[in-house]
């Protein structure tokens, strides 16, 4: 659900021509989110913004103009290591 609605956000802003202090000029604008989702109790604010700028990251450094959904698995196995 949160990754549709982010999707929905990013298309929408994606269509959007958002234009400058001169109106014959319109600039493209995109963006990307990361996304988690808490999927039990055991996560904790930190580890779950921790997951979701992980993602971010992941969208950004793959072309950018993404929604990526974080691996909540491997976010978790991770930071148990530590």
């Amino acid at each position: 659900m949160a990754n549709e609605v982010a999707e929905r956000i990013r298309l929408r802003i994606q269509e959007d021509k958002f234009s400058p202090t001169i109106p014959a000029q319109s600039l493209p604008v995109t963006c990307s989110f990361g996304i988690a989702i808490a999927s039990d109790a055991l996560w904790t604010v930190d580890s779950l913004l921790h997951s979701a700028d992980c993602a971010l990251y992941e969208a950004k450094n793959s072309g950018r103009n993404k929604a990526v959904l974080a691996n909540i698995r491997s976010d978790r196995a991770m930071s148990a290591a530590r």
